[in-house]
């Protein structure tokens, strides 16, 4: 027999009998879901924009820029003069010119001294236009082909000379740095009086001899004969041109019978390129024969004997 619940509801046995509770139908109806009404005439809903937030701000983080880090074998090169660094070039300059100034500093007391000591060796005091005394000394290097030495009476012998140009020293025979021309030693210029550019011919006594300037006969050269070649005989160191010829002359009166004649000379007055650098053992070379003209420097000159 079906007892009735609580709220009035009748419950029947098999129910009461089953296994859990059976939930009857609640008294509560489900509201179904709202629905929308159409509005007539209403508008779709607008968005306003929202005025009242605050745009979003981007503040910098405060940093350095970032450290460029270089390849390997790819760091800066720095400046250079001449495959040097700036600092060491003008070290390299500065000692340079050091040298320089201290070589011509040098040069110019040697100079000085010199002249300090001035002898009358090889040196023509002025006399009238074209008559003058020589009064000469001339320091002989015999050849190595020959043991011959030279009497010194006939190196030191006195002559009268006659010639076509005085040989006073000039302007010319002035160095660079205004001094007179050196007459001992063998730094510094010597005088030299061969200036011209034609050849002119120059008288010892009755001897004369045909000059050319700014000209060089070499040792072992050709001939100017075509006959063979010059051979040097010996060298002196003189300074002038026209003791260089007289050192000639006294060499031929000092040969023996048969001997080899001095027939020709170059002469340069440079005595610091010839003696102290080029180590030539005088500036004054005495020659059996007359050879080729070959262009010589300002401070060389020649002459040959003439027939």
């Amino acid at each position: 027999m079906a007892q009735p619940a609580d709220n009035g509801t009748v419950i029947s046995p098999e129910l009461m009998n089953s296994y859990g509770m059976e939930i009857g139908a609640s008294e509560y109806q489900q509201h179904p879901a709202p629905q929308l009404r159409p509005d007539d005439g209403a508008s779709a809903p607008q968005v306003l924009n929202q005025t009242h937030e605050k745009p979003i701000e981007y503040v910098p983080y405060p940093h350095q820029a970032p450290e460029v880090v270089p390849e390997p074998g790819t760091s800066k090169r720095k400046a250079t003069l001449l495959g040097l660094s700036k600092p060491i070039f003008w070290v390299i300059v500065g000692l340079v010119v050091l040298v320089v100034f201290g070589v011509a500093l040098g040069a110019g007391l040697g100079v000085g001294l010199s002249n300090s000591n001035r002898s009358r060796n090889g040196e023509f005091p002025p006399t009238s236009a074209s008559t003058f005394t020589f009064e000469g000394t001339a320091t002989w290097d015999i050849g190595e082909a020959s043991s011959t030495s030279v009497p010194p009476e006939l190196v030191t012998s006195l002559a009268s000379f006659r010639g076509t140009t005085t040989p006073t020293p000039t302007s010319e025979d002035i160095t660079a740095t205004g001094s007179a021309p050196v007459t001992k030693g063998t730094i510094g210029l010597a005088a030299n009086s061969c200036t011209f550019s034609t050849p002119k011919t120059f008288y010892i006594e009755n001897t004369g001899f045909t000059e050319y300037c700014f000209t060089d006969w070499p040792n072992k050269g050709e001939a100017f004969d075509g006959k063979g070649n010059v051979t040097d005989l010996t060298r002196t160191t003189v300074y002038t041109f026209e003791a260089c010829m007289a050192a000639c002359l006294d060499y031929n009166d000092s040969l023996d019978d048969g001997g080899t004649r001095c027939m020709a000379v170059t002469y340069n007055s440079n005595l610091t390129s010839v003696i102290a650098v080029g180590q030539q053992g005088g500036n004054c070379f005495l020659k059996d024969k007359r050879g080729v003209n070959r262009q010589g420097s300002a401070e060389s000159a020649c002459a040959a004997l003439v027939d």
